[in-house]
């Protein structure tokens, strides 16, 4: 079984329904997962129509956490990092749930073709990273360059 999921909070559940819908468009039998990271009481529901049928909704609590650590954690971290730090426990959680490969998109994505050459690869070598660019930026005095992605980094960390 192939996962795709996202990390966000309910202020960017529109851009985790773009992206679900365009997982969906090219992989209709596929299985997206949303961690929300600040609805612990559950206050959505897909009977609201804030929340997709479709999609497996997830809060830290489902993924192990307990109340004491999501109140830590969210203490100490902002929303970007706190969706950063809970990854690699979203990821355990569905590799340890059966998945054969799991797929991680930042929310603000949309899949525009097929992502089915990546799950064999993923299964293959244990992980796929895709870089920011695969070309070297014009020198057009934009401020995004080659040195302002190396400041970023390479790889996307979010």
């Amino acid at each position: 079984m192939n996962i795709a999921c996202t990390i966000c909070a309910c202020n960017y559940l529109p851009y985790a329904r773009v992206l679900a819908e365009s997982f969906y468009a090219h992989h209709p039998d596929g299985t997206f997962v949303v961690l929300l990271i600040d609805d612990e009481a559950r206050r959505l529901s897909p009977g609201d129509g804030a929340i997709d049928g479709r999609i497996v909704w997830r809060r830290l609590a489902d993924i192990g956490l307990d109340q004491g650590e999501i109140r830590r954690l969210a203490a100490i971290y902002d929303v970007v990092e706190l969706s950063t730090a809970v990854k690699p426990l979203l990821l355990r959680h569905l590799l340890d749930g059966g998945a054969d490969a799991v797929m991680y998109l930042d929310p603000d994505v949309r899949i525009y073709a097929s992502l089915a050459a990546v799950w064999p690869l993923a299964a293959q070598h244990g992980i796929v990273l895709t870089p920011h660019t695969m070309q070297p930026f014009p020198r057009d005095g934009s401020p995004v360059n080659s040195f302002y992605i190396l400041a970023a980094g390479v790889f996307n960390g979010r």
